[in-house]
């Protein structure tokens, strides 16, 4: 029992870094008056979701293979949108 407790209390700290290391730039972007760093969560995190179910997930190729297509195209658009937030920076 004990060894469970410890073992998912390392797993969440672990899970915890990586998580703060995927999305280091957003939050060092991030203000409260400022949207852009959340569009930057958004990217990052759909990123990973599209690589996740592309290379883990246990749907079938043909509903997979357009439910990622569309995730990237999303990701496109939102780094469309995070590059002209730079632009005028």
């Amino acid at each position: 029992m004990i060894y469970h407790m410890l073992k998912d209390k390392i797993q969440s700290q672990i899970n915890f870094i990586k998580n703060i290391w995927l999305f280091r730039k957003a939050l060092t972007d991030f203000y409260w008056w400022d949207y852009s760093a959340l569009i930057q969560f958004m990217n990052i995190g759909l990123n990973e979701m599209t690589s996740g179910i592309e290379n883990k997930g246990s749907e079938t190729h043909t509903t997979k293979s357009k439910k990622i297509l569309k995730m990237r195209r999303a990701c496109e658009i939102l780094q469309n949108h995070i590059d002209d937030l730079n632009l005028f920076v």
